[in-house]
């Protein structure tokens, strides 16, 4: 509501689906299972466990650059060439045409002339990688990346794609949704939230078609994805792998169908509706944006709406919360 300049409110993001804060205050203040905390936010769903393909990611920040350059402390076959562990390989799409160069220095060391490459496709010679120094590293990044990178030609435009396992994928995802620390939170019970979000994340990402060359990208766009490693650290964590793998499998069905199980970080009390019926989040009380206030002077508002001196603001809301709850239209 409007007061002079102060504007209050409640909640940060559009609330469909589950509130991920809200998860965090059922799991450690009301003792939820992560099914509990599920079946709450996404009414009309069943839990159910299902065989689920490999994932496409679409690695936007390298989208357009029309070559990559890669290397691994393992061995590894770049467009169809053998690298020797400690190598890099750069592969080229010009056109339609690919080309490989490679070294056995690594990344930024001189590579031999090109040649024809049979793919774009990068693969490790370890076939399940356990630490980084065996997956594959970006060279101009700095991301290492669990499964296979592949250059392609993606409507219009040179993309990078890693092709990951469900459950490997999720492990560069939880932590950079949820934090890992909730999983000690409250004697262990935090650890419910995480995998919360780890049954979310796998059901969003496996009903995802985002593109012709890639399911899903990695960004807040979709979900953000910071593969397994970056500079040399990991970035996954042992508590959301832990959630990842007690959880494997899992999704959110209706009719049968995997659901686009949208979240948030806070639904200020109230979920928004929509695809799953708007539920009150008693939960919520322990975000930070729970409750909110901030001051914006009355003449930005009227220049930013192009109403000159502002008069007043009139709000109609869906009557679910505090204050009248969710805003359906606000008129200036």
């Amino acid at each position: 509501m409007c007061s002079s300049d102060l504007i209050s409110g409640h909640g940060n993001g559009h609330g469909r689906g589950m509130g991920q804060w809200g998860a965090f205050g059922y799991a450690t203040n009301y003792g939820w299972t992560y099914t509990q905390i599920v079946n709450h936010y996404y009414g009309g769903t069943t839990v159910q466990s299902m065989p689920l393909a490999p994932l496409t990611v679409d690695l936007t920040g390298l989208d357009g650059k029309g070559s990559i350059w890669v290397s691994s402390g393992a061995a590894f076959t770049a467009g169809g060439v053998a690298v020797p562990a400690n190598g890099s390989a750069r592969i080229t799409l010009a056109g339609s045409t690919l080309t490989v160069q490679t070294n056995s220095a690594g990344c930024g060391k001189p590579l031999a002339a090109a040649r024809a490459a049979t793919n774009g496709l990068f693969r490790s010679s370890v076939a399940a990688p356990g630490t980084l120094s065996q997956m594959l590293t970006v060279c101009d990044t700095g991301r290492t990346y669990r499964g296979t990178l592949t250059l392609v030609n993606g409507g219009g435009a040179s993309r990078v794609v890693n092709t990951v396992s469900m459950d490997d994928y999720l492990r560069g995802v939880v932590p950079r949704e949820s934090p890992a620390s909730w999983g000690d939170a409250a004697g262990g019970k935090g650890m419910a939230a995480l995998q919360a979000q780890a049954v979310a994340a796998r059901s969003y990402a496996a009903a995802s078609s985002r593109y012709t060359w890639a399911k899903i990208c990695d960004t807040t766009n979709c979900q953000v994805y910071g593969g397994a490693g970056l500079d040399g650290t990991v970035v996954e964590d042992a508590r959301t792998n832990a959630a990842v793998t007690s959880t494997s499998g899992l999704v959110l069905t209706r009719s049968g169908a995997v659901v686009s199980a949208e979240f948030s970080a806070s639904t200020g009390g109230w979920t928004a509706g929509g695809d799953f019926p708007a539920v009150q989040d008693l939960g919520d009380t322990v975000a930070p944006d729970h409750d909110w206030t901030t001051s914006i002077p009355a003449s930005t508002v009227g220049t930013a709406f192009g109403v000159g001196t502002l008069q007043s603001i009139t709000v109609t809301r869906n009557g679910l919360g505090a204050d009248g709850g969710r805003v359906l239209t606000a008129t200036v």
